[in-house]
């Protein structure tokens, strides 16, 4: 497994508060001195969502905590498959599928996913 020198020391724990601060800092100089428009606009996006992060971090989250709330998050994900599944033929057209997706908050839940599993990810 590859060593991003940006994490400090290798452990398998969920990553922390300097951490996060950290890489949105790392992130903010490398865009400053980037000409590149298309690395610009990687680096924004990914600040986007480094900063709601580091805004949940301040409330220390344990890992304990996260994972539950990530592991409930797939199960509403689940749920909602199957209960779409249940309730529309498989033939149903995407455009329904995105409405009746969109009206669960299956979005909402895939970032929350997303933001989770950053955290808990092996720095």
């Amino acid at each position: 497994m590859a060593h991003d020198v940006r994490y400090g020391l290798f452990n398998d724990a969920m990553k922390t508060r300097q951490q996060v601060a950290d890489e949105i800092n790392w992130l903010m100089e490398t865009g400053s001195k980037s000409r590149n428009d298309k690395k610009k606009n990687s680096i924004r996006k990914k600040l986007q969502f480094l900063r709601p992060v580091a805004m949940y971090m301040e409330t220390d989250p344990t890992e304990e905590s996260v994972s539950r709330q990530l592991n409930e998050c797939i199960g509403k994900m689940l749920v909602i498959q199957k209960e779409f599944d249940h309730t529309y033929p498989s033939y149903c057209d995407t455009r329904t599928k995105s409405e009746f997706m969109k009206g669960k908050g299956l979005p909402e839940l895939k970032k929350q996913v997303k933001v989770l599993q950053y955290l808990l990810e092996s720095k």
